[in-house]
């Protein structure tokens, strides 16, 4: 028996080569995809501290309804998320909370068995919230009842489902899928801006506004007016007013009161004293009449809002006293295109 070896051709060590670059590129390209997807996983978890953080600052969410807090679940999708996805959620929630008041159910997500006189019962799945209920119950031992529990999963895209239910009631105190990537459109930025002022404004508190004045005919009064919105229920706006013209370069307090049945009309007054009248009579002692405008000058406006504009636009009118002066022109309310607001 002769034994023959017989070397590969050049064509089989190509495709051999070939084969093995492709199989060592595809496992790159598997791993470098799972790291990215856990990537963007730490993103999202970011992403969900921010989220209730900020909930917890606006009031969408009540920390005392929420504590003390049961991790029902906090469950990884990808095989190398499973290291530490728990307890970087875990670190979240002790970072938000106080860590005395955030409680683990371990037992909610392993299949058990109940075994009786004649009975065999096994319960795999999610849970209900009486189940939740007992499972508090059983491991929380003198501590206090849990008021909420909240679930913290990954998801297959890279991103967290986040939901939060009252254990009193079952209701859904939130819920959310959170990405790493939160891009806003503008519209979208604009709807949340409105929301969240009319959620101020329900709560009481006071808002900040900038008005550029731009009164032209037939007399003229330009000024910049920064004023907060304030009182039970926020139709008082005291501030800061600096003219530009009548009076050229004037300063001094300006209050508005709205007046919803006049369509959200703003009407108030500014006294503003004149700075360079100012300066010049203290110069000489007193003895220098007006430069260019009186010391003391009264405004009294109003601004109109203009519903086609978005309710960033107001009709202005105004009266200039002693001098009788009078104009109309616009008014713009928190305009970020002008350089000179904020």
């Amino acid at each position: 028996m002769v034994l023959r070896h017989t070397c590969p051709g050049p064509f089989a060590i190509l495709f051999r080569g070939f084969a093995l670059s492709m199989a060592l590129c595809l496992g790159f390209f598997v791993n470098s995809r799972a790291f990215a997807q856990i990537a963007e996983t730490r993103e999202a978890l970011s992403r969900v501290e921010e989220l209730i953080q900020i909930k917890l600052e606006d009031g969408s969410l009540d920390g005392k309804a929420l504590t003390p807090l049961l991790v029902v679940s906090a469950e990884p999708h990808f095989q190398l998320s499973k290291a530490g996805y728990g307890s970087t959620v875990l670190a979240l929630l002790s970072r938000i909370f106080n860590t005395s008041l955030v409680r683990v159910c371990v037992a909610c997500n392993r299949p058990s068995v109940d075994a009786r006189a004649g009975r065999l019962e096994t319960r795999s799945g999610l849970l209900s919230l009486d189940e939740v209920r007992a499972e508090d119950a059983r491991i929380r031992g003198e501590a206090a009842p849990a008021k909420a529990a909240i679930w913290v999963d990954e998801t297959p895209d890279g991103g967290v489902s986040l939901r939060i239910v009252s254990l009193a009631d079952g209701r859904v105190l939130a819920a959310d899928l959170v990405t790493s990537d939160l891009a806003w459109s503008e519209k979208s930025r604009k709807n949340f801006s409105i929301a969240r002022d009319l959620q101020r404004r329900g709560r009481g508190e006071s808002l900040t506004h900038a008005f550029f004045d731009l009164g032209l005919y037939p007399s003229q009064h330009i000024a910049i007016d920064w004023m907060e919105q304030w009182g039970e229920s926020n139709r008082n706006l005291s501030g800061l007013s600096l003219s530009l013209f009548t009076p050229v370069l004037g300063l001094g307090p300006t209050y508005a009161r709205v007046f919803p049945h006049l369509f959200n009309t703003l009407i108030g007054g500014k006294a503003l004293l004149s700075i360079p009248t100012a300066l010049v009579r203290n110069i000489s002692n007193g003895s220098s009449g007006d430069l260019i405008d009186p010391l003391l000058s009264g405004i009294a406006y109003a601004r109109v809002p203009i519903p086609l504009l978005s309710g960033n636009y107001s009709g202005f009118l105004f009266a200039q006293i002693p001098q009788g002066r009078v104009g109309i022109g616009l008014s713009a309310n928190n305009m970020s295109l002008l350089p000179l607001l904020p």
